[in-house]
């Protein structure tokens, strides 16, 4: 039986929240049936999941988003400006402010977090909320978590942060990643299988330069996961980052599990900036 997994894409940090609703399938059919299934009661939750993108670059830093925030100006008639947080703002590498998160989140019907997590050939950036922050909050096992791999270029000529790594840092991404994090008693499976998500699939086939090449990393990973325990890897990728748009239909050896949509301005143009009508 196919399992709904509903991605709640979220933005869950001081009381700021928006968010868009996605669905995808995972798994095939081993049951069918003529007849019509019986309606699932409102709070019957066994045949889905909610799962919540989770930016993790806020707090009182000088590099964080909180200072753009702090200073902003209105725009236009009506723009309110600068938005005060209900919680203040929060540091969200402390272990307490991510268990109010997470009581929040838990207490309102999520499932699980999915960290933007970025792991560059310097190393890993923007993880101590996760590091520190979700995985030292005492209550961390009332919420899931896993993390999507946000492999894009961050102001790349300044930082030297370019999405495209040396193939041996996937390889040592990867194996931090099956070591410190699936096996983590909170860390969300899909039918046993650790949910990994890739935000610019094309950009790990830049990595390897070319498709086949990449086909045998993700099957080195799938192999590494196998090897530690697990039925498979859970391997998503995000719909904004697979190009050419036949890249997947062109090379099934690439064995993605699951697609989903990231945040909806991927998919539609705003014509009218900085104000723009929702029904257009």
């Amino acid at each position: 039986m196919k399992k709904k997994i509903m991605l709640f894409i979220v933005c869950l940090t001081g009381g700021l929240f928006c968010g868009l609703l996605w669905s995808v399938e995972s798994g095939v059919d081993s049951t069918s049936s003529k007849s019509s299934p019986a309606p699932v009661p409102a709070t019957d939750k066994s045949n889905y999941t909610v799962a919540c993108y989770y930016f993790p670059n806020w707090g009182p830093m000088d590099n964080s988003e909180w200072k753009k925030l702090e200073n902003a100006k209105p725009r236009f008639d009506g723009h309110q400006q600068p938005k005060v947080p209900v919680w203040g703002i929060q540091n969200e590498r402390d272990p307490v402010v991510m268990a109010q998160k997470i009581d929040a989140a838990a207490d309102y019907g999520i499932d699980s977090f999915i960290f933007d997590w970025y792991w560059y050939d310097s190393g890993p950036y923007l993880d101590k909320c996760l590091e520190d922050g979700y995985l030292k909050a005492l209550n961390n096992n009332r919420i899931k978590f896993s993390v999507m791999w946000c492999n894009h270029d961050v102001a790349a000529k300044r930082t030297g942060k370019y999405g495209a790594v040396k193939p041996e840092t996937f390889e040592k991404m990867t194996d931090y990643v099956v070591k410190n994090y699936f096996s983590h008693p909170s860390y969300w499976k899909i039918d046993g299988c650790p949910y990994f998500s890739i935000y610019e699939l094309y950009n790990v086939v830049k990595t390897f330069g070319g498709e086949q090449e990449t086909i045998k990393a993700l099957e080195r990973f799938r192999a590494k996961t196998k090897a530690a325990g697990f039925p498979d890897l859970h391997l998503n990728v995000v719909c904004f980052g697979i190009q050419p748009e036949g890249l997947l239909t062109e090379n099934p050896g690439l064995k993605v599990d699951s697609l989903t949509s990231y945040v909806w301005v991927h998919h539609i143009i705003l014509k009218d900036y900085p104000s723009t009508q929702y029904e257009t």
